[in-house]
């Protein structure tokens, strides 16, 4: 009998602690957008590549060298904890920022945002070969 009561005891906790572990809320600060399609460039999710995305990326880039003293932020850091490095995006796409693929969120990818920007703007995007307004699927 004394067995019994405690596995029952044990198993009414474990599910509890389980129950309990999914009910605890997430903050908005660490919640990625899953289940959609994006476009590399465009960091803020308004549906266009233009000036503003590069700003964004500028400023994530300023932010993590004032804390780091580093030109380079890793997109993984931008993932996890996009509140701090977009803090004035309702919902960034802090992948969409990395549009040369290096791992890393730059000036170079700023750059790359307003070249895509240009040519988009001069009628020549054939002649602009990176990735900017290319989808890609966060699953």
């Amino acid at each position: 009998m004394k067995k019994r009561m405690l596995k029952t005891v044990a198993a009414s906790l474990s599910i509890l602690s389980i129950t309990t572990a999914t009910i605890v809320p997430v903050s908005a600060a660490n919640i990625q957008p899953r289940g959609n399609y994006y476009v590399y460039g465009d960091v803020d999710n308004d549906g266009k590549i233009d000036i503003p995305d590069a700003s964004i990326v500028l400023s994530a880039v300023s932010k993590f060298t004032s804390l780091t003293g580093d030109e380079n932020l890793p997109t993984s850091y931008a993932i996890a904890r996009p509140s701090v490095y977009f803090p004035d995006i309702d919902n960034p796409v802090p992948q969409a920022a990395d549009v040369n693929g290096d791992g890393f969120i730059n000036q170079a990818d700023a750059e790359d945002i307003l070249s895509y920007y240009a040519k988009k703007a001069a009628g020549v995007l054939d002649q602009y070969n990176g990735r900017c307004g290319t989808p890609f699927y966060i699953g």
